[in-house]
């Protein structure tokens, strides 16, 4: 039996896959993405700018730091998004992964860097593999 992997979804769920959907669509050219990697801009900065904007940055933070208290559901809603448009900006890198890490209970981290990641402004990325280390 085949089910509607929409059905369940709440209506602000919804509105984010909707919404991230049509800004990806209309906005997220492939041939730019490529031109840019080949120039060496493996990154947008007004496509970041402009999910910042849309809070997408905010999502799993929690209200206090100034973000939107999503949970993981909601993320991963827009995620399959960035899936099917093939973005490339690292969004579930810095805000997801590191974010959450960030926001663990006990972390002690600075309200100032969590907020200035909600608003898009500081990109946090999580080493967790480098070069020249043992694991």
């Amino acid at each position: 039996m085949h089910q509607d992997k929409w059905a369940d979804m709440t209506e602000e769920q919804q509105m984010l896959r909707d919404a991230s959907e049509r800004y990806l669509r209309d906005n997220y050219d492939f041939n730019q993405r490529r031109d840019g990697f080949r120039a060496g801009n493996y990154m947008s900065q007004s496509h970041w700018d402009a999910m910042a904007e849309m809070g997408w940055m905010a999502m799993p933070f929690c209200e206090a730091a100034g973000g939107l208290g999503f949970g993981m559901q909601e993320c991963a809603t827009v995620a399959e998004q960035f899936g099917r448009f093939l973005v490339v900006e690292p969004v579930l890198d810095s805000v997801v992964i590191a974010g959450t890490l960030l926001s663990y209970p006990g972390v002690m981290t600075p309200n100032a860097l969590v907020e200035s990641m909600a608003v898009g402004e500081a990109l946090v990325i999580v080493a967790h593999e480098e070069q020249d280390a043992r694991s």
